[in-house]
């Protein structure tokens, strides 16, 4: 369980390292051992290793855990474990992607909605209008809306 913490605890430290549209390095920090250390999560010894360990210390974290598990349990729990292991790595590998964009997940997903629901409302309003301009209105107004949205995601990543 100690190993597992300190992976979600190192990776959550190296998250707090990034800066949209830099890479960061993924190698601990000896501040980050320390108070992994002084929480008990990490022996000396370990910490020692981690520090002089070149890849990704979450996932070094998390193969310890694995390997265990795999000592103490059963083959079926283990593999069972191992599914969840992988799942919770390819979540913490979306979320890194995720606060590594330039253009933030949040905002995009804010314009998305807000977009979404003025199409919406103005769907409603003109079909309460009895108007023949009405559907070509909504319809040229709902592509330059979306255009625009598209156009400024484009923008803030140009590369």
């Amino acid at each position: 369980l100690r190993f597992f913490c300190s992976a979600i605890c190192l990776f959550f430290f190296r998250l707090s390292r990034v800066e949209p549209g830099r890479d960061v390095d993924s190698r601990v920090t000896e501040a980050e051992l320390f108070e992994l250390m002084k929480n008990g999560f990490l022996t000396r010894r370990e910490a020692m290793y981690l520090l002089s360990y070149g890849g990704p210390p979450h996932w070094l974290m998390l193969n310890w855990s694995m390997s265990f598990v795999e000592k103490h349990t059963t083959i079926l729990a283990f593999k069972q474990f191992q599914g969840e292991l992988l799942r919770l790595n390819n979540h913490l590998e979306g979320l890194d992607t995720n606060m590594g964009m330039t253009f933030p997940f949040a905002y995009f997903q804010c314009t998305a909605s807000l977009t979404f629901s003025l199409i919406l409302l103005w769907a409603y309003g003109m079909a309460c209008h009895r108007s023949m301009l009405a559907t070509p209105i909504f319809v040229s107004l709902t592509v330059l809306f979306t255009g625009m949205r598209n156009i400024s995601a484009a923008m803030a990543n140009p590369f």
